[in-house]
């Protein structure tokens, strides 16, 4: 009997030792087992596991985002410093306005990588439990105010 727990434990350690794991590091670098995976390979990758994906898919969309707002108001910036070397009065106006750019980029920057986090860590965590749906078909009744519907998903 203990030879068979001790079999069992060492068998589960080596399976853990070869599990690839995604990884994402500062700077939005993905990795497995230590090598750069680019973002086609990722996609492919979280494509079995849709929840993963959408959240991929959404911090992408964010970081994009972010900048080019944070392009924006680097933008409104760059006007009033060549306005200040030409000698003319600065508007403030175009400060504020980059100001908030700026501000509105952090926030954004700062989603898209609770989402990426989220998604490599849905796709670790899911790796060896989650089975795909197969053959799911979905009946649903709809009741609105302007009257009732039957919604038939396969």
């Amino acid at each position: 009997m203990k030879n068979i727990i001790i079999f069992c434990a060492f068998f589960t350690f080596i399976q853990m030792g070869f599990s690839q794991k995604l990884e994402i590091k500062n700077g939005g670098v993905y990795t497995e087992t230590g090598q750069k995976l680019s973002h086609k390979e990722i996609k492919q990758k979280l494509a079995v596991y849709p929840e993963a994906l959408k959240n991929y898919r959404r911090s992408r969309t964010k970081a994009v985002t972010a900048i080019f707002s944070s392009g924006l108001g680097g933008a409104c910036f760059g006007i009033n410093i060549a306005q200040l070397i030409k000698g003319h009065q600065i508007t403030w106006q175009a400060s504020a306005v980059g100001a908030w750019f700026i501000g509105g980029a952090l926030v954004l920057a700062g989603g898209a990588n609770r989402k990426a986090r989220k998604a490599i860590d849905l796709y670790n965590s899911n790796q060896t439990a989650y089975i795909p749906p197969q053959n799911q078909r979905e009946l649903k009744l709809h009741i609105t105010g302007n009257g009732v519907g039957l919604a038939f998903h396969f």
